[in-house]
């Protein structure tokens, strides 16, 4: 999920708002995240709940992430859609379609939310990747 300079919680989330800040757009919540500990009192998830980042061509982004002590994201989910609600995509990582073949990855293409395909483990690299080129896209439009 994040590059590999980044090893700790703390250095997680600080990158976290520093690529909201680089990925454009205006953060329409506040980034928060809360510590979940196991039975010994050691961190087992860090959870960062659902955020949005809006954006000037009519899209936005809801971001959610769990992810262990290693930083590993066990569960998250990007979801872009124009701003009146229509999805354009979704990536998520969680189980429940291990039909498509792909373990928990998969991506929903919109407008429906029903079009599953497989897909592979997004960074938040991947996602700015995608974010921009689905932003470049609409500015292009003329309708």
């Amino acid at each position: 999920m994040f590059p590999p300079h980044v090893r700790t919680p703390e250095a997680a989330l600080d990158y976290l708002s520093t690529w909201c800040d680089i990925i454009g757009g205006e953060l329409l919540d506040g980034i928060e995240w809360e510590e979940i500990a196991d039975a010994t009192g050691r961190l087992a998830v860090l959870r960062v709940p659902p955020f949005r980042i809006g954006f000037r061509v009519g899209t936005v982004l809801t971001i959610a992430i769990n992810m262990d002590a290693d930083l590993a994201a066990h569960f998250y989910k990007f979801d872009f859609r124009l701003t009146g609600g229509a999805l354009c995509w979704r990536h998520d990582c969680h189980a429940g379609h291990e039909s498509l073949g792909a373990g928990p990855y998969h991506r929903h293409l919109g407008p429906g939310e029903d079009h599953r395909v497989a897909d592979q483990q997004q960074t938040l690299q991947t996602i700015f990747e995608h974010v921009t080129a689905g932003n470049l896209q609409r500015s292009w439009r003329t309708d």
